[in-house]
C-alpha cells in the first residue's frame, strides 16, 4: 500500500540579526573608524551615529571629532515576516589637547618681547608642550617669552597627552612681525645763549615718520623739522620718533637748552648844583652779580653807589662795569659823561665912567664861574624896585643916597647864586688927568709924576706893557724907540684919561758929546791933544784913528780920559788929516781931524 502523502511545505525564515566590528572604539580625534559588518540574515543595513542615519552601506566608516558617539546598525530582511535587529556600540573620540595658541603681540618694535600662551583642555599635567618659535629656539614650557630681532616668523606648537597618547598641533605661518625699533636723534647748532634765543632743530632719527616735538612736556610741534625761540630759562627739548607700524613704541631724544639773560650796564647820572660837587646815580643794571663802578677821578667801587663827590670841577666819565658769568654776555659796560662845577661866585663892582653924569652909575659884572659852567640867566637888582637881566648893565638914580645892589644867576649846569652890596650915590667932580715926566738916559728910564686932580685911583697904560696902577711909575723905554702913554684916573663914579707919545731919540742921547776937528801935539800944552768932551760916565764908547791908508793908528776904550796925542806905536805921526770912528753904546760918530805941528 503506497501511501502517497501530499506534503506542504511551509518556509521559515530566520530574523535579521545585526552586528559589527570595529577597528577601535577609542583614540583620538579626529578618530577615524572602519566598521565591519558582521549581520546575519538581513540585506538591508541603516547605520546611525547618535540616532541620526550616516550610511547605508554594508560596511561604514566614520571620522569623529572629540565626544563619546553611540554607533548603530539596523539589520533587516526584506522578508514580510522579518522584523529589524540593531546593534550599537559606544565610540569615545578624544578632543585635541590644543585649542589654540595666543601672542600678546602679532606686530611688534623691537626690542619689545612676545609671550605665547597655549590654550589647552586637559591639565597641564598630562601634557607635553614642543614650541617652535620660528628663530631657531624652540620651548617647552607653556607660556614661553622670547625677545625677536626684526623680521617675519612662523610659530608652531606640539602638544602630546601622556595620558590619551594624543598629539595636537597648530602652526601660524608668518604669524609674528617685528619692526626696527625708530630712533630719535636731532641737532642743534648750541644750547646755550642769550634770550630771546631762537634755534633750529635738525632731525637726524631713523626708521620713523611721525614726529612729535615738545618743549617741556609740552607738545608744540610735529614737523619734521623745528624751530623754536627761548625765552629766559631752562627747557627741556624732546623729540619723539615714531613708526608708521601701529605696534611701534616711541623713541626718545632729549637736550637741555639753556636761554641765558643778558647782564646789562645802565645807569642815569644826575648833577644838581651844590658846593660838594655831589653827583647822584640812579643804577638800573639788569641781571647782574657784580658792579664795578670808575668815577673818572681815580675813585673806584666794587659796591652799588647811590651818590660820589668830587674833589675838583670838571668833566669826568662814569664807567660801570657790570657782571654775571650765568648770563649770555658775561660782561657788559656803559659810560656817561657828566660835568661839575661849584655854584658861581658872584660879585659886581661900580666902573667910574668919563662921562660922568648925575647918578650914572656903571657896574661891571665880576662874577666867577666855573669854566665848564656858563650863565643862563642874569638879573640885577637896583634897591629901588628897577632890574635889569643884561649881563652887564648901568643905571641911573634919580637921587643920592645908599641903596643895596643885588646881582643873581642861574647857570647851565643848574646852578644859582647871588651877590649884593650897599653903594652910595654921590654926584662928584669929574677928574683931572695930568703928567710931567723926565728921561733918565743913564738907566734908560722915564720918571713920571702923576699931577692928577680930584682922583682916587690912577692906571697908566704904556703900550702893550700890564696897566700900572702906582701914582709915579717909572718906566724902561730904550734910545731910539717912543713910548705911548695913557693915565687914566678916577673916582668912585667918572673917570678922565690924558695921552702922550714920548720919543728917546739918539740924538738926544749924543747932543752934549763934542769932538775937536783939529790939535796940535807939539808939546806946548794947548791943545795937545784929541780931546772929546759930553761923554756921560754911564755911556760906553770906544775911539778909533785911522790914516789915510785905512790904517788903524790909535785906540782907546775910554776916549775922554784917555785921548789921542798924535802917536803911533810911541811915535809922533805925521802932520795931516785923519779918520775917527766914536762908536758909542746905540750909535757911532764918525769924521776927521787934522794934526798940526
Amino acid at each position: 500500500e503506497t501511501l502517497i502523502e501530499e506534503l506542504e511545505f511551509v518556509n521559515v525564515y530566520p530574523q535579521p540579526v545585526s552586528l559589527f566590528e570595529t577597528s577601535q572604539i577609542s583614540g583620538c580625534a579626529p578618530l577615524a573608524v572602519s566598521f565591519d559588518n558582521l549581520s546575519t540574515d538581513a540585506d538591508q543595513y541603516t547605520w546611525f551615529v547618535d540616532g541620526n542615519e550616516v550610511s547605508i552601506d554594508t560596511d561604514f566608516s566614520y571620522t569623529f571629532n572629540g565626544g563619546n558617539y553611540e554607533v548603530s546598525l539596523q539589520a533587516s530582511s526584506d522578508v514580510e515576516c522579518a522584523t529589524d535587529d540593531s546593534f550599537s556600540i559606544q565610540i569615545e573620540a578624544y578632543d585635541s589637547d590644543l585649542i589654540s595658541i595666543e601672542t600678546s603681540s602679532n606686530e611688534i618694535c623691537e626690542p619689545e618681547l612676545v609671550s605665547f600662551n597655549a590654550n589647552t583642555i586637559a591639565p597641564l599635567s598630562q601634557l607635553v608642550f614642543d614650541w617652535n618659535l620660528g628663530n631657531g629656539t624652540s620651548s617647552n614650557i607653556p607660556n614661553p617669552t622670547i625677545q625677536y630681532s626684526s623680521g617675519v616668523y612662523d610659530v608652531s606648537l606640539s602638544v602630546y597627552n601622556n595620558v590619551t597618547g594624543c598629539e595636537s598641533s597648530i602652526e601660524e605661518d608668518e604669524w609674528i612681525s617685528v619692526y626696527t625699533q625708530p630712533e630719535a636723534f636731532f641737532d642743534v647748532s648750541q644750547t646755550s645763549g642769550c634770550a630771546p634765543l631762537s634755534l633750529s632743530f635738525d632731525n637726524l632719527s631713523i626708521n620713523a615718520n611721525q614726529y612729535n616735538w615738545f618743549v617741556n612736556s609740552v607738545q608744540i610741534s610735529n614737523d619734521n623739522d623745528l624751530s623754536y625761540t627761548f625765552s629766559e630759562g631752562v627747557y627741556n627739548v624732546m623729540l619723539q620718533a615714531v613708526s608708521d607700524v601701529e605696534c611701534a613704541t616711541d623713541d626718545y631724544e632729549s637736550i637741555q637748552i639753556q636761554s641765558l639773560p643778558e647782564v646789562i650796564a645802565d645807569f642815569d647820572v644826575n648833577y644838581l648844583c651844590n658846593e660838594d660837587m655831589e653827583v647822584q646815580i640812579q643804577n638800573n643794571s639788569q641781571s647782574v652779580t657784580s658792579l664795578s663802578w670808575s668815577f673818572g677821578d681815580g675813585f673806584l667801587s666794587p659796591e652799588d653807589v647811590l651818590s660820589h663827590e668830587y674833589a675838583y670841577e670838571g668833566e669826568y666819565v662814569i664807567e660801570l662795569v657790570a657782571e654775571n658769568p650765568l648770563s649770555c654776555n658775561l660782561i657788559d659796560l656803559k659810560t656817561a659823561s657828566v660835568t661839575v662845577a661849584p655854584p658861581p661866585d658872584v660879585s659886581f663892582k661900580v666902573i667910574a665912567t668919563e662921562n660922568c653924569e648925575e647918578g650914572f652909575v656903571q657896574f661891571e659884572n665880576t662874577t666867577i664861574l666855573s669854566d665848564y659852567d656858563a650863565g643862563l640867566n642874569w638879573e640885577w637888582g637896583f634897591g629901588n624896585g628897577a632890574s635889569n637881566l643884561a649881563f652887564e648893565s648901568a643905571y641911573t638914580y634919580a637921587q643920592e643916597g645908599v641903596y643895596s645892589v643885588e646881582l643873581t644867576v642861574d647857570t647851565e649846569l643848574g646852578c644859582e647864586g647871588s651877590f649884593s652890596e650897599d653903594i652910595l650915590i654921590d654926584f662928584l667932580q669929574i677928574p683931572v688927568s695930568q703928567f710931567s715926566y723926565s728921561i733918565d738916559t743913564c738907566s734908560n728910564s722915564v720918571l713920571f709924576e702923576n699931577e692928577s686932580e680930584f682922583a682916587d685911583y690912577y692906571n697908566w697904560s704904556f703900550g702893550n706893557m700890564d696897566i700900572i696902577d702906582e701914582e709915579n711909575p717909572i718906566v724902561e723905554l730904550l734910545p731910539g724907540n717912543t713910548l705911548d702913554v695913557t693915565l687914566t684916573v678916577s673916582n668912585d663914579f667918572c673917570y678922565n684919561s690924558v695921552s702922550d707919545v714920548i720919543e728917546f731919540s739918539l740924538e738926544g742921547i749924543y747932543e752934549d758929546i763934542v769932538i775937536p776937528n783939529v790939535f796940535t801935539p807939539n808939546g806946548d800944552y794947548e791943545n795937545d791933544v784929541m780931546l772929546i768932551s759930553g761923554i756921560k760916565d754911564c755911556e760906553r764908547s770906544v775911539l778909533r784913528i785911522f790914516n789915510r791908508w785905512g790904517e788903524e793908528v790909535f785906540y782907546s776904550i775910554y776916549p775922554d780920559e784917555d785921548p789921542w796925542k798924535g802917536l803911533h806905536r810911541s811915535e809922533d805921526v805925521a802932520e795931516g788929516v785923519y779918520f775917527y770912528v766914536l762908536e758909542m753904546e746905540y750909535d757911532q760918530i764918525t769924521g776927521t781931524v787934522t794934526i798940526l805941528r
